[in-house]
């Protein structure tokens, strides 16, 4: 079953990071040189009735390779979820919220950020660079994925798996990230026997840093199953949100959710 999704992309103003990198980032972006977009930001509003149901998502400025990620998701029930996404071309892409597999797969609203990032190395217009990379993991090892950027620090990793070979609830898990590169691999509900086999995944990784229109930031190995509050008040009112985890000190399966926000913070944990 496919449908739009019930809210349009919407505009924002920043970007940021966290452990859980997290990032505020503004809606539609040019190249520095020449009006082209290089990117998209937005966000979505959904609900699904049961684990066949996608939500099909437009990206509304002309991208001829996009990379795409997105997440965290917000919590209004207990149930433990990830973001899956599939079908990604120049005009869109379809979103699932992935309820693991011990659920039903339907699961009430919930709201999400995404970024769409032009395939290749980039220059922000902010002035940081950010490379947009595809490539493919598994849950049997971890893969390394180099970067082109050269990056001079550390950049920030959001990864998205963009593919169904397999259906069954998973996510990416990232470590050793360096100026040259990381690893990455696949986790799927931890009572399953079997790891997950080879699918699509989306990385973005951009370089740190404060800029009137974009600031990525880390929290350092401090963000865990407890809320941890993320001050936004430099971005004014209901920044966009993207956070994912920028280690793997514990193998647990587990991912980034949003669990609160105010009109001064954004409130993540791991799950």
């Amino acid at each position: 079953m496919l449908r739009n999704a019930h809210k349009p992309p919407t505009l924002s103003r920043g970007l940021w990071r966290a452990v859980a990198a997290f990032a505020i980032t503004p809606s539609l972006m040019f190249a520095a040189t020449v009006q082209q977009p290089i990117g998209h930001l937005g966000s979505v509003t959904m609900t699904q009735t049961n684990a066949q149901e996608w939500t099909k998502i437009a990206i509304p400025v002309i991208l001829r390779q996009p990379v795409v990620i997105g997440g965290p998701i917000s919590r209004s029930n207990t149930h433990p979820v990830t973001l899956r996404l599939r079908a990604v071309t120049s005009e869109g892409f379809e979103a699932q919220i992935d309820e693991y597999d011990y659920l039903d797969g339907s699961h009430p609203q919930e709201s999400w950020a995404w970024w769409a990032l032009e395939r290749g190395v980039q220059q922000l217009p902010s002035g940081q660079r950010a490379e947009a990379i595809i490539t493919g993991a598994s849950g049997s090892a971890w893969t390394s994925v180099p970067f082109q950027a050269g990056f001079t620090s550390t950049p920030v990793v959001f990864a998205q798996i963009t593919s169904v070979n397999d259906s069954k609830a998973a996510v990416v898990r990232v470590r050793n990230i360096t100026q040259s590169g990381c690893e990455i691999i696949l986790q799927r509900q931890e009572s399953l026997a079997t790891t997950h086999p080879l699918e699509t995944v989306h990385l973005i990784a951009v370089t740190s840093g404060s800029a009137p229109t974009l600031s990525v930031a880390s929290t350092g190995n401090k963000v865990t199953n407890k809320s941890y509050a993320l001050s936004t008040t430099a971005f004014g009112a209901n920044p966009l949100l993207l956070a994912a985890m920028q280690s793997s000190n514990n193998l647990d399966t587990a991912s980034v959710r949003l669990v609160g926000r105010t009109t001064k913070n954004v409130s993540i944990n791991i799950e």
